[in-house]
């Protein structure tokens, strides 16, 4: 936790908060130039290599699992009571990953993180502040078992939804336009089959030899 709390963090912001994170990783320098006299300023390019790693819910992950959650229920047509529900004891992990970082400007760069929210996939890039600050950007693909059963959501399958993700690491903000836009997405493909089925059923009646 101290080594996730004082570097991982900036690099895989998933780790931020966790109240246990086990694993193994190793550090790539590309190059590092940091001043003396004001640390902060420091321009340092690697590679982060994630071998394995397990993290316990922290402020970030907690969103992250809720999110995820969100948007199964939309997807599945579940009652949203049931989303937020539960939040395993080992939420986020991570096997065999390299992230591409930079740090410049008093902020840490990322892209090509990639792990598992509750067995989904999630790919995260965007920027940490030293101040703690995010800009941070999600992508969430629709699972196949979340749309199976309903015909008019199957052609949403594997589309990838962005996730923006602004605030703090103690307060993260997910912008939820993104989760809302999805629920029209989906209830309107319903709704477009629903219409669909009932002019098949008045053309049937029509055709029906008399």
């Amino acid at each position: 936790p101290e080594v996730s709390e004082k570097l991982l963090k900036y690099i895989a912001p998933v780790v931020a908060g966790a109240t246990r994170a086990d694993g193994l990783f190793s550090v790539q320098l590309e190059g590092a130039r940091i001043p003396l006299a004001n640390p902060q300023q420091a321009d340092i390019t690697g590679r982060l290599a994630i071998h394995q790693l397990n993290v316990s819910p922290g402020p970030m992950v907690q969103e992250m699992v809720t999110l995820v959650e969100q948007i199964e229920a939309i997807a599945r047509r579940r009652p949203q009571a049931l989303a937020n529900s539960r939040v395993n004891k080992n939420a986020v992990t991570i096997d065999n990953r390299t992230v591409d970082f930079r740090v410049v400007d008093g902020r840490a760069y990322h892209r090509g993180l990639e792990f598992l929210v509750d067995g989904v996939p999630v790919r995260s890039s965007g920027s940490v502040g030293f101040d703690q600050t995010l800009a941070i950007t999600l992508e969430v693909p629709i699972q196949d078992k979340w749309v199976e059963r309903e015909r008019a959501l199957q052609p949403l399958a594997g589309q990838v939804l962005q996730l923006p993700i602004h605030g703090t690491f103690q307060k993260p903000r997910i912008d939820q336009r993104a989760v809302a836009n999805l629920s029209r997405r989906m209830f309107q493909g319903v709704a477009e089959r629903a219409i669909g089925d009932e002019i098949n059923k008045q053309l049937n009646k029509l055709l029906r030899p008399r």
